[in-house]
């Protein structure tokens, strides 16, 4: 058993912006923070494969705007299942490539992520990746994020396709809904998960929540429950 891809996809979650898709969809979006502009981002998750033990993970990282259209992060997760336990660190960042496109036209960004995890014995290189983020209006209150990314593995040294399609309903001031769908060229059995988010201070403080399915023999289920805090 490794709890890896799950310390994986809990530590590369980038901050985004309040005005874009976040937390708890696992899709990126375009948005990016505003120079000076940080972030507070935290989330307890479990996954339960078909027939193993529920794998538990819990993240935390902070994230600032830094100029030049761009933001970075660090964060910081745990994932444990029985006796086994994983921790990781990683470095994220996120560069808007069209900030200044008009409000109902697709913006564009790059995303990457620098991980080390502690699988091997004490904290050492484990991932990299980048993802090419697309995010459009196509309704005044539903938007579209679709990601297209390569991520490479240092100890099973490979890489893996990855992506993922998610669409985002404003229902009110302080309620999001979302939707989406997402998985790999190494696994046929992609995932599928909803999730909703609450704005109990608008643009300071959120919570949040997702529900996922795996698709195919497997049936693992996956369910987060999450905070964010702007200042």
């Amino acid at each position: 058993m490794t709890l890896r891809p799950l310390l994986w996809a809990a530590a590369s979650a980038l901050t985004c912006s309040a005005a874009m898709a976040g937390r708890p969809m696992a899709t990126e979006d375009a948005g990016v923070l505003e120079a000076s502009d940080c972030e507070l981002e935290s989330f307890v998750g479990a996954n339960r494969p078909a027939g193993g033990p529920t794998e538990r993970v819990l993240s935390l990282q902070v994230g600032c705007g830094v100029g030049g259209q761009s933001q970075v992060a660090v964060a910081v997760a745990r994932a444990s299942a029985d006796s086994e336990n994983v921790r990781s660190v990683t470095l994220l960042g996120k560069t808007a490539l069209n900030p200044k496109a008009e409000d109902t036209a697709p913006t564009f960004a790059l995303a990457w992520a620098l991980s080390a995890d502690s699988a091997r014995g004490g904290l050492k290189h484990e991932g990299t990746a980048l993802n090419s983020v697309m995010s459009w209006p196509v309704h005044e209150k539903v938007s579209l994020h679709l990601n297209l990314g390569w991520s490479h593995s240092a100890s099973d040294k490979q890489s893996t396709t990855t992506w993922s399609g998610g669409i985002e309903h404003h229902v009110r001031d302080d309620l999001d809904l979302t939707a989406e769908t997402f998985g790999n060229d190494r696994d046929a059995s992609p995932w599928v998960q909803v999730g909703l988010r609450w704005a109990v201070q608008p643009e300071k403080f959120y919570i949040d929540t997702s529900y996922g399915v795996q698709t195919g023999g497997e049936r693992s289920k996956a369910v987060t429950l999450g905070l964010r805090w702007a200042f």
